[in-house]
C-alpha cells in the first residue's frame, strides 16, 4: 500500500553551555508504511562514557528508544515502537543520534523529543510530525455467497484524513471482466456499465461515514466473480476486493432448465416417431406439426424467461424472435412442405413477413431503448420518426397487396416498379432525417439505422440489375446463373459494409451472426420470388439438423450458461444464428438445385429497362454513400 505521508518537522533548539543539539528545519516526506529518519546530532563530538540519548513522545512520554554509554537499549522501548525504532549504530560514534522509524502509522503523528545527556551538560531538540495523510480501504474477509435472483452487499470501508464527501474518486468494477459498475466522483454518483445499471446502488446515508459499500440486486449467474473497490484521493490510491459466489437456482432458472430439457427431448422423440416407426399419413402429418411448433415454442418461452432473469435485452429480443418464426423455415424443409405451402399459405408472403419481423423487432426495440436514455424532446422525435417509418412500411405493404404487385412486377408493369422505387426512396430519406436529427455516433447508428435501412434497400437490388441484363436465353440454367452472379456480388458488398460498420463493436461476433443469417434469409426470399419455387428437394439430414440439431445446440448452450454461472460459448446469438444460418444455407442449396420457373419480363422495351434499372441501382448507391458520410461525420 503506497500512500504518501507528509511530515513537517520543526526543530526547537536547547542550547547549553557546552554543546548544542540540532535537528532538521526542513519537513520530511515519506509514504505511510515506509521508513523515515528523524534527525538529531550534537554540535560537537561527545565521549561514549556517560552518554545518554533519549527519544520520547512528548504527549505520552513513552520511550521510543534509548542509548546508554554509547549503546542502544532496545529492551527499554515502549511496545508501540519495539522493532520499529532504530538508531543508526555506525553513526553514534560520530555524534549522530538520528532515529529511523519503520512501518509508519497514522498514529505516529505528534511531537518527539531527542534529549542528549553527557557528563557535563544536556541538550534537546523537538521533532514534530504535524500531519499524516493516510488512506485505508477494507472489505469483506472472505467470499460472499448469494442465491441467484437474490441481493448482496459488497463491502468497502474507507478511512482517510480527507472527509468522505471530498474523496476524489471511488469506483467499483468487476475485476475479472474489467466491467465498470458504479462511480462516486466529486460527490456525484455516476452509473457505468449497462449490464449493472439500475441494479447497483450506493447507500447514500452511509457515505458520510466512509462506507462506500454497494448493493447488487437481482444477482445473476454471470455476476459471480471478483469485484474491486478502488479509492483515489490526491496522489494516493488503495483498493479492496470482494468475491461473489452464486449457488442454487432461482425459480426462473429451474423452469428454464425444464423447458430446455423438454424441448430437446420432445424434438428427439418426435423425430424418432416420424422416421423410425411406421405411421399413417394423417398421424405423420400431426407429428410433423408437433415437431415444427412444440420445441420452438418451448425454446421461445425459455429464452424470454432467461432474458427476464438476466436482463440481456439484445440477446433476448433477437433469439426469441427467431424461435417464434422458425416454423416458417421448417415448413419449407419438411417432407410435406410443398403440400402445406401450396394449400395453406403463400411462402413468398410468409418469408417476407419473417424477414421484416426479425429485423423490425430487433432494431426498433434497440431504437426505443436508445430513446429512453435521451431527453424528452429527443424521445418524442424518435417515437414520431419510428411511427412514420412503420406507417410508411405499412403503406408499401398495403399498396403491394392492392395492386397485386407480385404479379405486376414479374410482368414488368412500370407503374408497380416506379411506385416501389419511389416509396423506397422516401423510406431512405426518412431514415437519413432520423439519423441526422439524432446526431448518432457510429455504434448507435449501427444499432438503430444501418441494418433496417440496408435491409429495405436490398429489396429492389436484384430486380434493378435484372432489368439491365439483356434477355438472350430462355434457359432456366442461364437465368439462375445470372441471378446467382448478381446475388453473390450484392451479398459480398453488403457483408463488407457490415464488417466495416461492426469492426470495433463490443458484440462483433453476435451481430455478425445475425447479419449473416439475415442476408441468407433475404437470398432465400429473393430466390422464391425470382423462380416461383418455394420448396426445394427434401433432405432428411437437413430437416433433422433444422428441427432437432438447432434446438439441441441452443438448449445445451442455455443449460450450460445457467449451470456454470457464465457464458461457456459466449453470446447466445452466436450459437443460435450461426446454426440457423447453416440450416438456411442448406435450404438455399437445395432450392437452387430444384427445378423451377424463371420469372418472365414481358411488355417492356430495352430503353425502359435501362432507365428503370439505372434509377433503382443508382438510388441504392447514392443512399449507401450518404450513409457512409453520416457514419464518418459522426
Amino acid at each position: 500500500m503506497k500512500l504518501i505521508l507528509f511530515i513537517y518537522v520543526s526543530a526547537l533548539l536547547e542550547v547549553s553551555d557546552g554543546f548544542t543539539v540540532l535537528g532538521s528545519s526542513a519537513p520530511l516526506v515519506a509514504p505511510l508504511g515506509s521508513s523515515v529518519v528523524l534527525p538529531c546530532f550534537a554540535s560537537e563530538l561527545l565521549p561514549a562514557e556517560g552518554l545518554r540519548v533519549e527519544w520520547r513522545r512528548t504527549d505520552s512520554n513513552n520511550l521510543v528508544h534509548l542509548i546508554i554509554d554509547g549503546k542502544s537499549r532496545a529492551e527499554e522501548q515502549h511496545q508501540d515502537y519495539y522493532q520499529r525504532a532504530h538508531f543508526i549504530t555506525e553513526e553514534i560514534q560520530h555524534g549522530v543520534y538520528s532515529l529511523r522509524l519503520d512501518d509508519l502509522r497514522a498514529d505516529d503523528k505528534g511531537l518527539y523529543r531527542c534529549k542528549v545527556y553527557s557528563q557535563r551538560d544536556a541538550g534537546a531538540t523537538l521533532v514534530e510530525i504535524k500531519a499524516v495523510e493516510y488512506l485505508s480501504v477494507s472489505g469483506s474477509a472472505g467470499p460472499v455467497s448469494v442465491s441467484v435472483g437474490g441481493h448482496v452487499t459488497l463491502s468497502c470501508s474507507v478511512k482517510s484524513h480527507v472527509p468522505p464527501e471530498e474523496i476524489e474518486r471511488v469506483s467499483w468494477r468487476k475485476a475479472d471482466e474489467d466491467l465498470q459498475l458504479l462511480h462516486f466522483e466529486k460527490s456525484a454518483v455516476i452509473p457505468a456499465d449497462e449490464r449493472y445499471r439500475e441494479r447497483v446502488v450506493f447507500f447514500p446515508s452511509e457515505i458520510p461515514k466512509g462506507n462506500f459499500s454497494v448493493r447488487l440486486r437481482s444477482v445473476r449467474t454471470e455476476d459471480a466473480g471478483v469485484y474491486m473497490c478502488l479509492v483515489k484521493t490526491g496522489g494516493v490510491s488503495a483498493n479492496t476486493t470482494v468475491i461473489i459466489e452464486t449457488h442454487s437456482l432461482s425459480e426462473f432458472h429451474t423452469l428454464i432448465l425444464f423447458l430446455c430439457v423438454a424441448a430437446s427431448g420432445s424434438a428427439l422423440l418426435l423425430y424418432f416417431l416420424i422416421y423410425c416407426r411406421s405411421q399413417s399419413n394423417c398421424t405423420a402429418k400431426c407429428l410433423q406439426m408437433c415437431l415444427i411448433f412444440l420445441p420452438n415454442i418451448m425454446m421461445f418461452t425459455a429464452v424470454i424467461l432467461w432474458g427476464l432473469s438476466e436482463g440481456l435485452e439484445h440477446e433476448t429480443v433477437a433469439c426469441s424472435a427467431l424461435f417464434l418464426l422458425r416454423p416458417n423455415m421448417l415448413f419449407r424443409a419438411g417432407p410435406y412442405g410443398s403440400q402445406v405451402i401450396s394449400q395453406w399459405m403463400n411462402y413468398g408472403f410468409w418469408s417476407f413477413l419473417e424477414y421484416i419481423v426479425i429485423t423490425g423487432v430487433i432494431y426498433q426495440v434497440l431504437f426505443f431503448k436508445y430513446a429512453l436514455d435521451q431527453s424528452w424532446q429527443s424521445t418524442v422525435f424518435i417515437v414520431v420518426s419510428v411511427g412514420l417509418s412503420f406507417a410508411l412500411l405499412l403503406l408499401v405493404f398495403l399498396l403491394w397487396c392492392m395492386m397485386d404487385c407480385d404479379n405486376a412486377w414479374r410482368n414488368n408493369d412500370p407503374q408497380s416498379q416506379i411506385l416501389h422505387a419511389v416509396l423506397e426512396g422516401m423510406l431512405a430519406i426518412l431514415g437519413m432525417l432520423i439519423m441526422g436529427g439524432l446526431h448518432l455516433d457510429k455504434q448507435v447508428l449501427l444499432a438503430v439505422g444501418v441494418f433496417p435501412l440496408l435491409s429495405s434497400w436490398m429489396g429492389l437490388a436484384y430486380p434493378g440489375i435484372t432489368v439491365l441484363l439483356p434477355r438472350r436465353s430462355n434457359s432456366l440454367l442461364v437465368r439462375k446463373g445470372q441471378w446467382l452472379s448478381g446475388i453473390i456480388l450484392i451479398n459480398a458488398f453488403m457483408l463488407c459494409f457490415y464488417i466495416y460498420t461492426l469492426e470495433n463493436h463490443q458484440d462483433y461476433m453476435a451481430w455478425a451472426s445475425v447479419v449473416v443469417f439475415l442476408q441468407i434469409q433475404w437470398t432465400l426470399m429473393d430466390l422464391t420470388w425470382a423462380f416461383n419455387k418455394s420448396v426445394g428437394r427434401h433432405s432428411r439430414f437437413v430437416y433433422l439438423f433444422g428441427s432437432v440439431g438447432v434446438v439441441l445446440l441452443t438448449s445445451s448452450t442455455l443449460t450450460l450458461n445457467i449451470l456454470n454461472g457464465e457464458r461457456v460459448l459466449g453470446d447466445l446469438r452466436i450459437v443460435l444464428f450461426a446454426s440457423e444460418s447453416v440450416f438456411a444455407s442448406a435450404l438455399l442449396v437445395l432450392q437452387i438445385a430444384a427445378p423451377g420457373e424463371a420469372c418472365e419480363f414481358r411488355g417492356c422495351h430495352m430503353p425502359s429497362k435501362i432507365i428503370l434499372g439505372t434509377v433503382i441501382v443508382g438510388s441504392k448507391i447514392l443512399s449507401l454513400l450518404k450513409l457512409c458520410n453520416v457514419i464518418n461525420f459522426n
